[in-house]
């Protein structure tokens, strides 16, 4: 056998499986990303065709009605673990609360949306959004865990808008958030939230 023969043989055997398994592998990845894409398109759709149909103008933007929660009591009890992290892991040590009285599953009880701000609520994606919804009993179940990019990081842009929406999801109003200029692309600075299994979620 030949030494040509033997490299034939080694890239027939090897190298050639590796690299058709390694393009299916990647057409699978491409598929995926191109459906995730397709719905994340239509959500996109739908948020930017209810911003442009005018339903909102007699709606309340709450980012210009927030509540200062850094000296509020009962925000202070709920996020006394976020303000101990803050004082004493960052080096800046500053934090923002801001929350807004609203009802969204209609059902008379107050629950409350909640903005933080700080080094560890930060980041690229925005700051955290909170969403507590209130008991009977006076306490509140609280939903973690969402970003959006509400506040301007430059005087050349405003704050995002917020609205909560007549429709709802699963009994919970939906909510659509409004970047207004700071996103890349036009497209994605529209949110919509909706409720499902226990949280708000962006529409999907």
């Amino acid at each position: 056998m030949t030494q040509l023969n033997k490299y034939v043989i080694l890239f027939t055997v090897f190298f050639l499986p590796a690299m058709l398994f390694g393009c299916a592998i990647s057409q699978d990845q491409l598929d995926d990303n191109s459906d995730l894409l397709k719905k994340d398109n239509l959500a996109n759709m739908v948020a930017v065709e209810i911003y442009n149909s005018g339903i909102l103008e007699n709606e309340s933007d709450i980012m210009l009605d927030l509540q200062d929660g850094n000296s509020d009591s009962l925000i202070n009890e709920i996020y006394s673990e976020d303000i101990f992290n803050v004082e004493n892991i960052t080096f800046s040590k500053w934090i923002i609360i801001e929350y807004h009285d609203c009802d969204l599953n209609s059902d008379g009880i107050t629950d409350k949306i909640v903005t933080i701000r700080s080094p560890l609520h930060s980041g690229s994606s925005g700051c955290t959004i909170d969403f507590l919804i209130g008991n009977s009993d006076g306490t509140y179940r609280q939903i973690s865990g969402l970003h959006a990019r509400l506040y301007a990081q430059s005087e050349d842009y405003n704050n995002a808008s917020m609205y909560i929406l007549n429709s709802k999801t699963n009994d919970y109003h939906d909510i659509l958030i409004h970047d207004n200029g700071e996103s890349a692309h036009y497209e994605r600075s529209i949110v919509l939230l909706k409720y499902d299994n226990g949280r708000y979620w962006p529409s999907k």
